[in-house]
């Protein structure tokens, strides 16, 4: 009864002009409300607040979102799926200004895994839907003319064959964020060829992989604090010139030795896509408590 007239009043509040006797019978009942109930006004009125006047707008918090495209031979991230990759991050971003999108590309050691381009979402005022949708536009072909051009000579000339995944991403880890969250999205194949070989040679066990990063100091405790990682387009696809086993098992495995270092190391948030994911809806999928993972079903491989 009591979400019922709340719902009445809501509605009267959104088709005309909200008057202060009105908000305040409309937060006494919210007020009044328990356990579920409770709740779900509670998400009526973050979605909906701002519109009927009964909240101020809020902005999201800022982040660094690094895109690390996996440019060594054979791994998935191309032209055309790093253009995708940064319409999302850009698409994202943009909700929350002050991020930092920064654009990394994987070499052949991880030396020569190196930013190449970066933009940072420039404050904004509130305004219509219609005319945030038009800066949205506009911040995300800006996005794409500062961020692919530099890309492409890494995807379209030779192809480094290493593939040092875990200091490569240990090594963004290590980059100054100035205080903001950092959140990591990786395409490719994961197939580490450096501290060990993903490719073609055997998987470590749980303990193996701990001792090997161990000994080399990747991926200690809390090196992954307050961060988030995506691994994306992990999908299993042959090995170039190698004729390397592939398989469903080995591919579960090689996610798994990734999904125990990075626990370790802290991360907030750690999720598989055998695919490119909807970004934007990914990264806003925040988790509660510990460290969440999220894995996508692998697809066979081909």
């Amino acid at each position: 009864m009591i979400s019922k007239l709340f719902s009445f009043l809501w509605l009267r509040q959104t088709l005309s002009p909200p008057t202060w006797p009105a908000r305040c019978v409309v937060f006494a009942l919210a007020l009044s409300c328990k356990g579920s109930e409770r709740e779900g006004l509670s998400r009526m009125f973050a979605s909906v607040g701002v519109t009927t006047g009964l909240t101020d707008p809020t902005t999201p918090p800022p982040e660094a979102v690094f895109f690390l495209c996996d440019a060594t031979l054979a791994s998935t991230c191309n032209e055309a799926r790093a253009a995708e990759g940064v319409e999302g991050v850009a698409r994202y971003a943009f909700s929350r200004p002050g991020s930092e999108v920064r654009l990394f590309v994987l070499g052949e050691t991880v030396a020569e895994t190196i930013e190449v381009a970066s933009i940072t979402v420039p404050a904004r005022a509130e305004g219509h839907e219609r005319v945030v949708s038009a800066e949205e536009r506009r911040f995300v072909e800006t996005a794409r003319r500062s961020l692919c051009p530099p890309l492409r000579p890494h995807l379209t000339g030779r192809r480094p064959r290493r593939s040092p995944i875990v200091e490569s991403l240990a090594k963004l880890a290590m980059v100054n964020t100035h205080g903001l969250p950092r959140r990591i999205l990786y395409l490719g194949d994961l197939r580490e060829v450096g501290v060990t070989d993903f490719e073609c040679g055997r998987i470590p066990t749980a303990a193996q992989w701990a001792t090997l990063l161990r000994r080399r100091n990747l991926f200690g405790e809390g090196t992954f604090a307050n961060t988030r990682v995506h691994l994306a387009l992990v999908e299993g696809t042959p090995v170039e010139g190698r004729g390397c086993v592939v398989s469903v098992a080995r591919e579960l495995a090689i996610r798994e030795r990734f999904r125990e270092a990075l626990t370790h190391a802290g991360a907030v948030r750690i999720t598989f896509d055998t695919g490119l994911p909807d970004i934007t809806r990914l990264f806003t999928e925040e988790s509660t408590g510990a460290a969440a993972v999220a894995t996508t079903n692998p697809r066979r491989p081909r």
